[in-house]
């Protein structure tokens, strides 16, 4: 591959960085804060905390996205589309799989729900869909760096 010019290489390590903290994200949550929130006594109320604090991390995911596309813009490098790919899956499908139980569990909170059973029920669903997640923004970061 030719030498990158300045704007393919900051766009690519950008891409790579953000990247990188979006997986790493992904990782905490699915091992460190739902596992808290399992074992708090008011889950819902737990979850509903987490919830309100990572929205605002997950923004990232749209910029890691953006910025895999943006350097496959100015490379033409499958490898760059195909990160962008990766990371954008889990955004895309997360509307279908995760926010419904998302909804589900704001509400329970919300309305001061003692459901602990329905609760752990709809925290071990996000889970199972939130490792999926995980999968695919982590290869994309794998893939990044082993460019």
């Amino acid at each position: 591959m030719a030498s990158l010019s300045a704007l393919e290489y900051y766009t690519r390590a950008i891409a790579t960085i953000s990247n990188g903290i979006f997986a790493g994200f992904a990782i905490t949550m699915g091992s460190v804060s739902i596992p808290i929130v399992r074992n708090s006594p008011d889950p819902p109320r737990s979850f509903l905390t987490a919830f309100h604090t990572a929205k605002k991390i997950a923004l990232i995911g749209f910029a890691v996205t953006a910025s895999h596309f943006a350097s496959y813009y100015y490379t033409k490098d499958p490898r760059d589309a195909l990160c962008g790919v990766l990371c954008l899956v889990p955004i895309i499908s997360t509307g279908f799989t995760v926010m419904p139980i998302n909804n589900q569990l704001v509400a329970m909170a919300e309305a001061q729900s003692n459901d602990k059973k329905k609760a752990m029920e709809l925290l071990a669903k996000w889970s199972r869909y939130h490792w999926y997640r995980v999968v695919c923004v982590l290869s994309s970061f794998v893939l990044s760096v082993l460019r």
